[in-house]
């Protein structure tokens, strides 16, 4: 039988605390029950802005900002838009 220190078994805490430290992009998901599943696993720091552009019509990726602007308020919002990535690529943040 394994040991409680065998790396091959996974504990759900474990993998909370993996999840946790992913970062996640909205990409056509900025409405509060898009959020959700990721809010239930991390915080605001580690979301990203996405649109999907290229993938999507430009109807549906303003659909989708639209959302997220409404979901989103302050620095939230603002972490999401720019402190994120920023923290993730600092040589990127400086242009």
């Amino acid at each position: 039988m394994p040991g409680s220190h065998d790396p091959t078994i996974v504990t759900p805490e474990h993998a909370t605390k993996v999840l946790a430290a992913l970062y996640y992009d909205t990409a056509m998901g900025g409405s509060t029950h898009a959020l959700l599943p990721a809010l239930q696993v991390t915080s605001t720091d580690h979301l990203l802005f996405g649109t999907d552009a290229g993938a999507a019509p430009a109807a549906t990726i303003d659909r989708a900002i639209t959302a997220l602007t409404a979901t989103l308020h302050g620095s939230d919002q603002h972490a999401l838009e720019h402190d994120n990535a920023h923290r993730l690529f600092p040589r990127l943040a400086a242009r």
